[in-house]
């Protein structure tokens, strides 16, 4: 019996991209071994062990010894690894080869990164590099929780991390946090995890573009988990559906005939004619009051936001036939006139119980 393999053909296009991207992606890495076997000596090599570099010392008599370093296999750090492994190596020749290979890597990392990186330096030179950008609420809540983590890990004495994937591990996995530190790391397929990732990765460019940290702080790439963490997050995203103009009449109408529902009724009417947000609803002026053509002004502002005040410009809300609901016009008339709309007393309800809490306290 005779099975014939059929061998599928590349065709030359294909072949010549292969070709170019193997050449390119192989260029630096023949650079790189080159200037440690032309510089330390031909008995060190290094290779790519899952992503990350390997280093290779001794020969087939002698026998081989290696160890893991603190890089990723990329072009971009290759430079910073070579010093690494020049110090490494002149340590470990000193000794004439009696001081274990991880031992002597072992006082390089120390010499070349606990003396060097001021990890609370960057954090406040960072944060003021941000005033304008993130505002203080989002800072408190998005970013300074995982850098709390960093800055507890990276100034602690022992068992630092060596670099930035194990600080990613260390930092979303296993910090504790909260009021009590009850929290133990960021849950995978939450939205918070993916804050605190991104948070994590612009912190750690910025040292390193801007704070001079070594390559080898850059963030890593998203390992498997992570992108399936960052798909639940889009799976898990809650789906909003806007109403129709006919949706938005029906639920206008159904309004009881008191005085409370009426003015839910005439905020709801605002909402939907204007575009408002409910927290908008108390920042409304009426301008140019007394003219023909009054204004209505929003001076609501975001805390991130360089837009300070608008005027708002309504949009009129439909039915079938492409006629305008009778209530949708003359809402601005109705604010001048003095009409009220319902306001959110849940601060002033808890002020005033919290003033008779002290006064009995008292």
């Amino acid at each position: 019996m005779h099975l014939k393999v059929v061998i599928p053909r590349i065709s030359v296009e294909n072949r010549t991209a292969l070709g170019c991207f193997m050449s390119a992606t192989e260029s630096w890495v023949k650079e790189f071994r080159y200037a440690i076997k032309s510089k330390i000596g031909s008995g060190w090599q290094v290779s790519n062990d899952r992503g990350n570099m390997r280093l290779l010392v001794g020969n087939k008599k002698e026998g081989f010894s290696s160890i893991n370093l603190p890089f990723a296999w990329q072009k971009d750090q290759w430079p910073d690894a070579f010093d690494f492994i020049r110090i490494g190596a002149e340590a470990y020749m000193e000794s004439n080869k009696k001081l274990p290979l991880k031992t002597a890597f072992k006082l390089t990392k120390q010499t070349s990164t606990e003396i060097q990186l001021d990890w609370k330096g960057a954090l406040v030179n960072y944060r003021k590099a941000n005033s304008f950008a993130i505002g203080e609420a989002t800072w408190k809540k998005k970013h300074l929780p995982v850098l709390e983590g960093v800055m507890e890990y990276m100034n602690r004495t022992k068992h630092k991390p060596e670099n930035a994937k194990t600080l990613y591990k260390k930092v979303l996995n296993e910090y504790k946090h909260g009021q009590y530190k009850q929290l133990v790391g960021w849950k995978f397929g939450t939205q918070m995890r993916r804050h605190m990732r991104i948070s994590l990765n612009k912190f750690l460019n910025y040292c390193v573009r801007e704070e001079d940290f070594p390559s080898y702080w850059l963030p890593p790439e998203l390992s498997i988990e992570e992108r399936l963490s960052n798909n639940q997050v889009k799976t898990n995203k809650r789906i909003g559906y806007p109403l129709t103009d006919f949706q938005i009449n029906r639920l206008i109408e159904a309004f009881p005939d008191n005085e409370q529902a009426q003015k839910w009724k005439f905020a709801v009417q605002l909402c939907a004619v204007f575009g408002l947000r409910p927290e908008e609803l108390r920042h409304l002026v009426i301008r140019n009051k007394h003219s023909n053509k009054p204004e209505l002004w929003c001076t609501y502002q975001k805390q991130n936001s360089r837009v300070r005040e608008r005027q708002l410009l309504g949009l009129k809300v439909l039915d079938l036939d492409g006629t305008s609901f009778d209530w949708s016009e003359g809402l601005i008339g109705r604010l001048a006139a003095g009409e009220k709309i319902t306001r959110n007393t849940k601060r002033k309800r808890r002020a005033e119980s919290w003033s008779v809490f002290k006064k009995k306290k008292c």
